[in-house]
């Protein structure tokens, strides 16, 4: 499996814009965007140590934080949902970001069963494979691709 660097600190920089309230989002943001960072790469991390089941969490905690940290910096605040289809769907007709609201129709399916990983690896006893947590980290590899394409994008 190929590693995930992510460094998505830097790779999602926006420009900064009012002093503030806007400064006190942006910190919160980054800060974010920081711990979405760590548990990317701690779901790599945990598929090496065999640990497939924290894999699959780390990897959905990632790209929920990732897309709170987005919906914060572009629209001042962070929606109360766990669900990655949500929280891009809010993006998506927020940001009137067609391409958004296409990858949830398209990918449906995936996006549920990330959900379903970390929602059945917190809280029930349930085995989880290699192929599910690659799985997992490649949903969300693609996710952040996505994001960083639309964020570039004026």
């Amino acid at each position: 499996m190929q590693e995930v660097g992510f460094n998505l600190t830097s790779a999602l920089m926006v420009q900064q814009e009012d002093a503030g309230s806007m400064a006190g989002s942006m910190n919160e943001a980054e800060a974010l965007l920081a711990r979405s960072e760590k548990f990317i790469n701690l779901a790599s991390t945990c598929v090496k140590q065999e640990v497939y089941d924290l894999a699959c969490f780390n990897a959905q905690q990632g790209a929920q934080l990732l897309l709170k940290a987005l919906t914060l910096k572009k629209l001042g605040y962070i929606p109360r949902t766990h669900s990655i289809r949500e929280l891009i769907g809010t993006l998506a007709k927020q940001l009137n970001a067609q391409e958004l609201g296409e990858y949830v129709k398209t990918h449906r399916l995936e996006l549920m069963a990330l959900e379903d990983a970390y929602i059945s690896s917190r809280y029930f006893v349930k085995e989880f494979t290699r192929d599910d947590a690659e799985e997992c980290i490649r949903i969300v590899r693609e996710v952040t691709e996505l994001v960083q394409r639309t964020i570039r994008d004026p």
